[in-house]
C-alpha cells in the first residue's frame, strides 16, 4: 500500500487533542472527537488493505488477523501490564473490580459493551478509569472482525452493487445513531452499531481511490476540497464540547472533514503540506501508544489526587505521555511489526499469552471483590471501601419507581417524607440516628430533583427519562394529596441545572434561572396548599474535589484527613449556583436547614470527625457520615425546630 504521510499527519490531528482533553483543558472541551477522525482513518486504511489483496487474489484472513495482532497487541499488552501494579497500589475494592472488569473487557475485545452496562448515576467518573479510553479500540477490533468477511464476501460482486450496500449500511447506522441518542446516549456512544458509519465512510473513500491512477479532481480544486475538510475539523474542535449531544449529526463535521482530506490530500495544498511537515508526521507514527498512554497516566494522577492536578503537571504527564509512546514505538511497535523479528506462529502464541494473562486477573480481581483483604501501607482495604460505600439511604429498593415500600419506611405511621434526588437519599441515615425520633417515608429517585412537571436533561439523563423522573414528582405529590396524616414534607437536591437542559410538561427548554425558580415555588406552594408543612435540607458544601476519595488516598499516604478540608471561599460553582436558588425562592417561604452552616461553621469546612469519613464522594454523605451527623447534631431536632413560614398573598 502506498505510503502517504498526510495520513500519519492527520493522526497527529486526532490525537493531539483527545490527549488534552483527558488532560482537562477547557480550550480543548471538543478534543474527544479525535477519535471519530480515527475512525475514519481505520475505515479507510483497512478497506484499502483488504481490497488490494482482494484484487490481487491474495487476501488470507488469517494473515489479516496477524498484521492487526502484530499492530495492536504488543503496545497494548504492555500498557496493561503496567497498570495493574499501581492499581494494586492506590485502588478501592470497588473501583478495583470495575478495574478488573476492564481487564477482561480489553482482553475479549468487548470493553465497549463493559463500560456501556457499567455507566450509571454512582459509577467512577470515567476519568477516573485507567483504561476507559479502550472502548474505542473495541468498536475497531469488532470492526476488523465482521467487515473482512463481509467485503471478501461480496467483492466478486459488481463493484457500484458493493458500494450501494456501503452506503446503505452507512445510512443505516446513522440513522440507528440518530434515534438511539434520544433513547439510550450512552449506549449510541459506546456500541459498534452506531459507530459503524464512521468506519464505513472511511471504507468508502478506500473503494473510491481504490486502483485509481489519478487525481479526482483538478490540483486548486483538491487543494480547496482539502482546506474545507481541515475546516470542518476545526469547526468542530470549536463548536463542540461536553454539553454537545454526541455521538449525533454533529460527529459530520471532522468525520466529512477527514473523509475530504483523505479522498483530496495527496494535492499539494497548504493544508496537505502541513500535514506533511515531520512534526505532525513523527507525532502520527506514534499517535497508537500516545493514545494508550496518556489515559493511564492522568486517570491514575487524578485518582491518588482525588482532584485534577494543576495545569502546569497536567502538561507534563502530557510530555510523558508522548515520551513513553515514542518509546513503545520504537521497541515495540517497530520490533513487532517486523516478519523478521517474529514468525508468525511465535506471534499466534504470544497473542494468546498476551490476552488470556489480564484475562486471568481480571477474572479473579472480579470474582474477589477487587481484592477487600488487600493491606495497603497497614491501611484496610475493606475498611475504606466501607467508608465509601453507596449511600442508598434506608435500603437499595428506595431509589427509583415510585412505590410505598416496607424497606422505605422508618418507624410506625410515618408522619413525615423525604422527598428528592440522591441528595436526599443521603439524609436518610441522619434521620434515622437522630435522637429526636421521626417516623418518615423515603420517596427518593436519584439523579430527579423534586419540582413538579420539571427535570433534567444530559448524556444520562434522555427526554425518555425525563419523563419518568415528572411522572414520578407527580405520583409523590398525588400521593401526599390523598394522605392526610403526611404533615412534614422533607426536600433536598443539589438544586444544579445549568450545565443541562431542561424538560418541562412542555416540553424541552434552554436552561434559564427564572424558569427553574418559577417550578419550584409553584412546586412548594403546591405542597403547602395541600396543609403540610415543608423544610429544605440544603446540598453539601463542595468543591469539586471527590472528597471521599481524597480522605481515602489520605489514609493510605498517612496524611491526616483534616488534609482534605477546604474553606467556605473554596466552593464550587455547582455548589454556589445551588444556594443562590434555594436562598432566592425560599426566602419567606419555607425553612431551610443550611448544611453547611453545620458542616462549615468557622468558615472551614471539616470532612471528617473522630474518624468517620462524612462523604463518599464530592458531594453525598456516607452512611457512616450520615449516621454520624444525626447523632452528634440531631437533625431531626434541627428540622422540626425549623420555623413554619406562611407564603406571602400574590
Amino acid at each position: 500500500m502506498k505510503y502517504r504521510s498526510e495520513i500519519d499527519g492527520l493522526r497527529a490531528i486526532a490525537v493531539m487533542p483527545v490527549i488534552f482533553y483527558h488532560a482537562g483543558f477547557s480550550a480543548f472541551a471538543g478534543g474527544y472527537i479525535g477519535v471519530d477522525i480515527f475512525f475514519v482513518i481505520s475505515g479507510y486504511l483497512i478497506t484499502t488493505l483488504i481490497a488490494q489483496e482482494l484484487e490481487k487474489g491474495s487476501f488470507s484472513l488469517l494473515s489479516f488477523y496477524e498484521r492487526r495482532a502484530r499492530r495492536i497487541l504488543p503496545a497494548l499488552f504492555v500498557m496493561i501490564a503496567a497498570t495493574i501494579p499501581v492499581a494494586w497500589f492506590i485502588m478501592l475494592p470497588g473501583d478495583m473490580k470495575n478495574y478488573s472488569q476492564s481487564l477482561v473487557g480489553v482482553s475479549i475485545f468487548s470493553s465497549n459493551v463493559l463500560f456501556w452496562l457499567q455507566s450509571g448515576y454512582f459509577d467512577s467518573a470515567a476519568a477516573l478509569k485507567p483504561l476507559i479510553h479502550t472502548w474505542s479500540l473495541s468498536v475497531e477490533e469488532q470492526f476488523y472482525i465482521i467487515f473482512p468477511i463481509f467485503l471478501s464476501m461480496l467483492w466478486f460482486v459488481k463493484k457500484t452493487a458493493l458500494g450501494l450496500t456501503l452506503v446503505l449500511l452507512f445510512f443505516t447506522s446513522f440513522l440507528v445513531m440518530q434515534v438511539g441518542y434520544a433513547y439510550s446516549p450512552t449506549g449510541t456512544f459506546y456500541l459498534p452499531i452506531s459507530r459503524a458509519w464512521e468506519l464505513l465512510l472511511g471504507a468508502l473513500a478506500g473503494l473510491i481511490l481504490l486502483d485509481r491512477t489519478r487525481p479526482l479532481t483538478s490540483p486548486r480544486l483538491s487543494s480547496l476540497l482539502v482546506s474545507i475538510g481541515m475546516c470542518l475539523i476545526i469547526l468542530a474542535f470549536v463548536l463542540m464540547d461536553e454539553r454537545t449531544p454526541f455521538p449525533s449529526h454533529w460527529a459530520l463535521l471532522p468525520t466529512l472533514g477527514t473523509f475530504l482530506i483523505i479522498l483530496y490530500g495527496e494535492s499539494d495544498g497548504w493544508v496537505s503540506r502541513l500535514l506533511r511537515h515531520r512534526l505532525p508526521v513523527g507525532i502520527g507514527l506514534i499517535s497508537y501508544s500516545a493514545y494508550l498512554w496518556n489515559q493511564p497516566l492522568f486517570a491514575f494522577a487524578k485518582y491518588r489526587l482525588a482532584e485534577n492536578p494543576a495545569p502546569i503537571a497536567m502538561l507534563g504527564l502530557c510530555g510523558l505521555a508522548l515520551l513513553l509512546a515514542y518509546a513503545s514505538w520504537r521497541l515495540i511497535e517497530r520490533p513487532f511489526r517486523n516478519r523478521n523479528f517474529l514468525s508468525s506462529k511465535q506471534v499466534g502464541v504470544l497473542s494468546v499469552l498476551s490476552l488470556a494473562l489480564p484475562l486471568t486477573i481480571g477474572l479473579v480481581g472480579h470474582f474477589n471483590q477487587g481484592y477487600p483483604d488487600r493491606q495497603i501501607n497497614n491501611v484496610s482495604m475493606q475498611r475504606l471501601a466501607d467508608n465509601v460505600s453507596v449511600n442508598y439511604g434506608l435500603a437499595k429498593v428506595c431509589d427509583g419507581a415510585f412505590a410505598v415500600r416496607e424497606n422505605c419506611i422508618e418507624g410506625v405511621n410515618p408522619t413525615a417524607v423525604l422527598w428528592g434526588d440522591s441528595f436526599a437519599m443521603h439524609l436518610a441515615p441522619a434521620l434515622k440516628s437522630s435522637p429526636t425520633t421521626m417516623s418518615f417515608l423515603q420517596l427518593t429517585m436519584s439523579s430527579c430533583r423534586p419540582i413538579l412537571d420539571f427535570s433534567i436533561i444530559g448524556k444520562n439523563n434522555t427526554e425518555d427519562w425525563a419523563k419518568k423522573c415528572i411522572t414520578f414528582n407527580r405520583q409523590v405529590f398525588e400521593w401526599l394529596a390523598a394522605n392526610e396524616q403526611i404533615d412534614l414534607v422533607i426536600m433536598s437536591s443539589p438544586f444544579t441545572f445549568s450545565s443541562r437542559d431542561m424538560y418541562t410538561i412542555e416540553g424541552r427548554v434552554t436552561y434559564n434561572t427564572a424558569i427553574v425558580e418559577q417550578f419550584f415555588v409553584a412546586t412548594l406552594q403546591a405542597i403547602q396548599s395541600l396543609g403540610k408543612r415543608v423544610v429544605v435540607v440544603s446540598p453539601t458544601p463542595g468543591n469539586g474535589r471527590n472528597i471521599g476519595l481524597c480522605l481515602s488516598q489520605a489514609t493510605l499516604r498517612g496524611q491526616p484527613l483534616a488534609y482534605c478540608n477546604f474553606a467556605k471561599a473554596d466552593y464550587s460553582m455547582s455548589v454556589r449556583e445551588g444556594y443562590e436558588l434555594l436562598q432566592k425562592t425560599t426566602e419567606n417561604r419555607v425553612p431551610v436547614v443550611w448544611l453547611d452552616d453545620i458542616l462549615c461553621g468557622d468558615g472551614d469546612c471539616k470532612l471528617a470527625n473522630d474518624g468517620v469519613f462524612l462523604y463518599r464522594d464530592k458531594g453525598h454523605l456516607s452512611n457512616q457520615g450520615a449516621s454520624h451527623i444525626g447523632r452528634m447534631l440531631d437533625l431531626n431536632g434541627l428540622i422540626l425546630a425549623a420555623e413554619t413560614r406562611v407564603i406571602p398573598p400574590e
